[in-house]
């Protein structure tokens, strides 16, 4: 599986994004076995594409998370305050855990 996280907003917008990309099989056993419970319970791939606020703000952060297992894919674009506990657990665990490296702007 291949997770990729990108967070835009905040008051640097695009121009400041973030990425965070990981494998889980690629972890050490003690992050996987954090990591696996945290991706399950998120259902990864039986949400919605969109979850946003009702009203959001420019300056509010936008998370794009993408999810590939081989058999199935998914893209997920989201705010926080829109989304379920599970999920928000998961990016605090994946901006806690995995190296961010900044976006290239093409």
């Amino acid at each position: 599986m291949k997770i990729t996280l990108r967070v835009t907003g905040g008051v640097t917008g695009p121009i400041g994004a973030v990425v965070r990309e990981f494998d889980p099989a690629a972890l050490s056993a003690a992050e996987r076995a954090e990591a696996e419970p945290l991706i399950a319970a998120a259902r990864l791939f039986d949400r919605p594409a969109k979850q946003m606020v009702a009203s959001p703000k420019p300056q509010d952060f936008r998370y794009q998370l993408d999810a590939s297992d081989g058999a199935q894919a998914s893209q997920l674009t989201f705010q926080l305050g829109a989304v379920d506990a599970a999920m928000r657990a998961l990016v605090d665990w994946i901006e806690d855990h995995v190296a961010a490296t900044p976006a290239v702007s093409r």
